[in-house]
């Protein structure tokens, strides 16, 4: 059974002005705030959740709340000419909230699916955490590389010091020797960088993964969530009143932020508080075609410009695993008003400024609306999204390694061109 809650309450605000005269009201209303709810009646939630299931209702609702803060900004002047009348100028009060709900834009597509898509990472891998920590897949499957590089550690490095260095006294064209030297510096990054920090990483895993196998629970709760932020609207200098000796300003800016909040309960098939070897070890059938794309040749390379892997995952992911869950997404509309006072119409031949007040609490705002509902399979699928990774050089770092430790292909390549 569906019921809707509604509650609306009123902001008084008002301002006066004075302008070298006693204080006169120019500006007096009521904003409204408030927020309303819909939702289901869930009697038996309770006994839902001793059963194991799913008692999360669908809901949606917004609310709005204003602060509206408060400003006494005053100047006192000399009137120089006979030297001891005094003039007050000032603008106090409550302001009223200006563009209040009147500027805000819809969440742009890009993102919602960055951040949707950030917060189904996140589920995912804290949902693998539980169940298992160790990705032994790609390890065995890359059975050749990993001996190699237990037997041969850094053997690009090796080879160069070893058989390079003995030849540079021999080496009469300068250029060749950058080739090798770069050649080098770029296949022992590579190899460090995707072969003994990964393997590295994978053998803590493990051993944490084996030491920690005992008194797992059946069923463990996982929380994710993920935002992103997005400009609604920004007045940088709104004239809000003339003075005699200047103006008040006001600056408007609204800025917007999606959230998306996923909470579930993992199963983790433990038996006897212990997780069988396979499972902890991520060599079942659900990790399988994942771990095929990360054998791939240099599918990390596609990774940087595709969330390739990430929708390979997800399509992989075996949603019986989830006893149950929720996903909340919240739009947040965050109104900030900065006023000031600025004093640059006056003559010091005849007034001299004696004291000036700037005290200010700044008013504020917010509009949320929110959705919640259970996690379906779809909400675990992210959207495909290629993107060029220019906010980070750690791709183009790895690029650019790969590219001079193939240089010799490439400089055969563009003789064969030639």
């Amino acid at each position: 059974m569906a019921y809707t809650k509604t509650h609306t309450f009123g902001v008084p605000f008002e301002v006066f002005l004075t302008n070298n005269g006693p204080p006169a009201s120019i500006d007096s209303g009521v904003a409204v705030a408030g927020g309303s709810f819909t939702g289901d009646y869930l009697p038996e939630w309770k006994s839902i959740i001793k059963r194991g299931g799913n008692a999360t209702i669908t809901a949606s609702g917004f609310y709005t709340s204003l602060d509206p803060g408060f400003l006494d900004l005053f100047a006192t002047f000399l009137y120089v000419p006979d030297g001891h009348s005094q003039a007050v100028y000032g603008f106090q009060g409550i302001p009223r909230p200006l563009h209040w709900r009147a500027v805000e834009k819809a969440v742009p597509d890009d993102v919602i699916a960055e951040v949707t898509n950030r917060c189904i990472r996140k589920f995912l891998e804290a949902s693998d955490s539980v169940r298992s920590s160790f990705e032994a897949g790609q390890d065995l499957g890359e059975w050749k590389q990993t001996r190699d590089g237990l037997i041969h550690p850094l053997n690009s490095l090796r080879k160069f010091t070893l058989q390079h260095l003995t030849k540079v006294s021999k080496l009469s064209r300068l250029i060749r020797h950058k080739r090798d030297l770069s050649k080098m510096v770029a296949d022992t990054w590579l190899e460090f960088k995707f072969g003994w920090n990964p393997l590295a990483s994978d053998v803590g895993a493990g051993y944490a993964a084996f030491t920690n196998n005992r008194n797992k629970p059946n069923v463990q709760t996982i929380s994710v969530s993920a935002r992103g932020s997005f400009s609604d609207f920004e007045e940088p200098r709104n004239l809000i009143q003339s003075i005699s000796v200047g103006e008040i300003y006001c600056r408007t800016r609204v800025t917007g932020y999606y959230s998306v909040s996923m909470k579930g309960a993992i199963r983790t098939s433990a038996s006897n508080g212990s997780i069988s070897v396979p499972q902890l070890l991520q060599l079942d059938a659900e990790h399988f075609v994942p771990t095929i794309w990360d054998l791939l040749p240099y599918s990390w390379i596609a990774d940087y410009f595709a969330n390739i892997g990430d929708v390979i995952r997800s399509y992989s992911y075996n949603f019986g695993n989830l006893a149950w869950g929720k996903r909340t997404i919240r739009t947040v509309h965050q109104y900030d008003w900065l006023y000031s006072m600025l004093l640059d119409n006056y003559s010091p031949d005849f007034f001299l400024l004696l004291s000036r007040n700037d005290t200010t609490v700044n008013p504020s705002g917010s509009a949320v609306t929110f959705q919640r509902g259970p996690i379906s399979p779809s909400d675990l699928i992210p959207q495909f999204r290629f993107s060029l990774p220019l906010g980070s050089l750690k791709p183009w770092e790895n690029l650019t390694a790969l590219m001079l430790s193939k240089q010799s292909d490439i400089s055969r390549f563009v003789r064969n061109i030639r």
